[in-house]
C-alpha cells in the first residue's frame, strides 16, 4: 500500500470514528444551553449519562448473536443502522475528534452567558442569546454523522477493491497486516466480507492471563469515572462557579481528549506506569466529586483561583483517564479479535456501572445540592 493509500485509509477511518460518540459529547456542549430551558434542569447530566449507558445494549445483543448464530450478523448493515440512528489508534484519535469539533462549535456559539439584572428589587438572571440557536448546532451535528456514514462506505469500497488487487496469500497467519493492523473481515449475512481463510482463534483461555485482567478491570473503572459517575455532578461541580466555567470545563475537557489520543503513541506500556497514571486521575476524580458534594458552596467560591482550579481539574481528568484508555486499547489490540471484544465489554460495562450508580444519588435521592445565579446561595 502506498503511503497516499495508508493515509487516506486512516483518514477515512479517523472521520467514520468521529461519528462514534459525536451524538453524546455535543449533547455535553449544549448543557449550559439546554439545561436552563428543560424541565430535568441540573439533573439533566445524570438522565444523559444513563441514557447513554442503555446503549450497552447493543453491543451485548452483537455477542450473544455473534455466539449463538456465528456468521449470521451483517455487520455492513448494523453500522449503518447506526449511523442513521443518531477499531485502533486512529480509531480512537477519530472518538477524539467527535468531542472536538462540537467543542470548537460550541465556542463560536457563545452558550451559557448571562448577566444580572434587578427587575422590581429582585436580581434575577438574563440569559444572553447565543450567536446561533441549537438547532444550527444540530444541523451541524448531522453533516458530522453524514461524513461518518460517507468515510465508512469508502472504507468499505476501498476494502473491495483491495481484495481484488491483491493475489491469495499463502502464509497461515492472515489475522494481521504487514503494517501490524487488524484485518478481521466484517461479516455480511452469511459469510464474511472477505474470502481469505482466516486462521483459527487461539484457546480463549490463552487470552485470560493475570495481565490481561487487570487491564480489563482498569479500563471498565477508568469508563465508569469518565463516562458515568462524573459526568453525572459535572453540572454540580463547576456551576456554582458560574456558567462560563461550566462552558469552558466541558469544552476544554473535551478537547483534552483527541490530544491524549495524539499522545498515546509516546506512552509506556508498563502495569506500574499504566497505575501512576489512573491515581493520578482519581485525584483529580475525588477532588471534582467533593466539589459536587460541596455545592452550592465549594471552597474558593467567589475566587478566580477556585474557578482555574475546577477546570484545570477536568482538563486533566479527562486527558489522563482518555489517555489511558488509548493505551490500554493498543495493548488489547496487539492481542487479537478476542482481546478487542472484551475490551469493549469492559468499556461498555464499566461506562453501564457507573451511570447507573449516580443516577439514584442524583435524581431519586438528591445528595447533590444545586445553587441559583444571581444569588448568594451560601448565605
Amino acid at each position: 500500500m502506498t503511503p497516499f493509500c495508508a493515509a487516506l485509509t486512516h483518514g477515512l477511518m479517523a472521520l467514520f470514528a468521529m461519528g462514534s460518540w459525536i451524538s453524546v459529547n455535543s449533547l455535553w456542549v449544549e448543557l449550559p444551553v439546554i439545561v436552563n430551558v428543560l424541565p430535568e434542569g441540573w439533573n439533566l447530566p445524570a438522565y444523559l449519562s444513563v441514557l447513554t449507558a442503555l446503549g450497552n445494549l447493543g453491543p451485548i445483543a452483537v455477542t450473544i448473536t455473534h455466539h449463538c448464530a456465528p456468521g449470521r450478523l451483517n455487520e455492513r448493515l448494523a453500522i449503518h443502522c447506526i449511523q442513521m440512528l443518531a477499531y485502533i489508534r486512529t480509531f480512537f484519535i477519530g472518538q477524539g475528534f467527535s468531542a472536538l469539533f462540537p467543542c470548537v462549535v460550541a465556542l463560536g456559539q457563545g452558550v451559557g452567558k448571562l448577566v444580572c439584572k434587578t427587575v422590581n428589587g429582585t436580581v434575577q438572571p438574563e440569559y444572553l442569546k447565543e450567536r446561533f440557536p441549537v438547532q444550527s448546532f444540530f444541523w451541524f451535528l448531522f453533516v458530522m454523522l453524514s461524513i461518518s456514514a460517507l468515510s465508512f462506505l469508502a472504507l468499505t469500497r476501498r476494502q473491495r477493491e483491495s481484495q481484488k488487487d491483491t493475489p491469495p496469500q499463502e502464509s497461515g497467519n492472515t489475522d494481521v497486516a504487514k503494517d501490524g493492523e487488524e484485518t478481521l473481515p466484517l461479516h455480511n449475512g452469511e459469510m464474511p466480507v472477505s474470502q481469505v481463510q482466516v486462521e483459527e482463534q487461539p484457546p480463549a483461555q490463552m487470552f485470560w492471563t493475570p495481565h490481561n485482567i487487570y487491564l480489563l478491570a482498569l479500563l471498565a473503572v477508568s469508563n465508569a469515572l469518565i463516562n458515568g459517575v462524573l459526568p453525572s455532578v459535572q453540572s454540580f461541580s463547576c456551576l456554582p462557579y458560574g456558567t462560563m466555567t461550566y462552558h469552558l470545563s466541558v469544552v476544554l475537557g473535551n478537547i483534552a481528549n483527541p490530544l491524549a489520543c495524539f499522545f498515546s503513541a509516546l506512552s509506556s506500556r508498563s502495569s506500574t506506569g499504566l497505575a501512576f497514571l489512573s491515581l493520578g486521575g482519581g485525584v483529580f476524580a475525588a477532588y471534582l466529586m467533593a466539589l459536587a458534594a460541596l455545592s452550592p458552596c465549594p471552597p474558593l467560591l467567589g475566587n478566580p483561583a477556585g474557578v482555574a482550579l475546577v477546570v484545570i481539574s477536568w482538563i486533566v481528568f479527562t486527558g489522563l483517564f482518555s489517555y489511558l484508555k488509548v493505551v490500554i486499547g493498543t495493548v488489547l489490540h496487539e492481542a487479537g479479535h478476542a482481546a478487542l471484544l472484551w475490551c469493549g465489554i469492559s468499556i461498555q460495562a464499566g461506562s453501564l456501572i457507573g451511570a447507573l450508580t449516580m443516577f439514584p444519588l442524583v435524581s431519586v435521592y438528591h445528595l447533590f445540592a444545586s445553587s441559583h445565579a444571581c444569588v448568594d446561595n451560601c448565605s
